[in-house]
């Protein structure tokens, strides 16, 4: 029964807040590409980052193995 309850609100707050998700990005398109561009950015440089530590690591590996 405590399952059932907690279930409810939960539902309702969903569908609450979905309306005005919509209206915010029909409001304002512009801002909303320009959180996909900060977004893409920020995939973009986490990537770069990965990749930075990978070549890092395999330096480190080739320096420990030399000695």
């Amino acid at each position: 029964m405590a399952n059932n309850l907690q279930k409810g609100p939960a539902k309702k707050d969903k569908l609450a807040i979905e309306p005005t998700k919509k209206k915010r990005q029909a409001e304002d398109p512009q801002k909303r590409e320009e959180e996909m561009n900060t977004k893409q950015l920020a995939e973009r440089t986490c990537k770069l980052a990965k990749e930075s530590t990978k070549k890092q690591r395999a330096e480190l590996v080739r320096k420990f193995t030399e000695m």
